[in-house]
C-alpha cells in the first residue's frame, strides 16, 4: 500500500489545481483564492457560518471568518435593512 501524508497530498493538490487554472487562463489564482470564493460565496447565500467551517475543515470558526470576504455591496445591504 502507498503511504502519501497529509502535506504531501496538499502539494500534489495544490499543484494541480494550478494546472486547471492555467489551463482555463487564470493566471493570477492559486487553491487559496479558490477556496477563498467558494468559503465567500457560500457565505454570501446565507449559508452558517457553522457548516461553512466543516465543508472548509478549518478547527476554529475564527479561520473561517477571516476567508470570508465582505463586499461594500454587502455591507451597504446590510445597512439598508435597518434604515428601510
Amino acid at each position: 500500500m502507498l503511504y502519501v501524508n497529509k502535506s504531501t497530498f496538499n502539494i500534489y493538490n495544490e499543484s494541480l489545481i494550478q494546472c486547471f487554472y492555467e489551463l482555463i487562463g487564470f493566471d493570477d489564482c492559486s487553491s487559496h483564492s479558490g477556496r477563498r470564493t467558494f468559503i465567500t460565496q457560500l457565505s454570501e447565500r446565507g449559508i452558517s457560518v457553522r457548516v461553512i467551517q466543516e465543508l472548509a475543515q478549518h478547527e476554529n470558526m475564527t479561520t473561517t471568518q477571516r476567508y470570508i470576504d465582505v463586499s461594500v455591496d454587502k455591507l451597504k445591504k446590510s445597512v439598508n435593512v435597518i434604515t428601510y
